[in-house]
């Protein structure tokens, strides 16, 4: 299974963040133990095709259209984020991290 990690995931861990960071630890770890593979988005111009697919896509922020589109290129099954609701236009399905450790555990 592979799974898109929404930047705020990791920005939840990296300030320690006491009402999400133990959800998105949790993530990290499966992910790491080999549970499932994980992405990051990787916003540069050599994704073009992608870019251009997001600016596509009914979304009011293009910063989560471009995760959309990182998603679909990395061929997600889930977009791991805390922000569920601003996904619930995308194709791939966004999943709080506890929500996808429960589906992988």
């Amino acid at each position: 299974m592979n799974i898109l990690v929404d930047a705020n995931v990791l920005i939840d861990v990296a300030l320690a963040r006491s009402t999400h960071a133990d959800d998105s630890v949790a993530l990290l770890d499966l992910l790491e133990r080999g549970g499932a593979r994980g992405f990051v988005a990787w916003h540069t111009p050599t994704t073009t095709a992608h870019l251009r697919g997001a600016c596509q896509l009914p979304f009011k922020d293009f910063e989560d259209a471009m995760q959309v589109g990182a998603a679909i290129a990395c061929t997600a099954d889930y977009i791991a984020t805390r922000n569920v609701r601003d996904f619930r236009k995308s194709p791939i399905p966004a999943l709080t991290p506890a929500q996808i450790v429960v589906r992988l555990a």
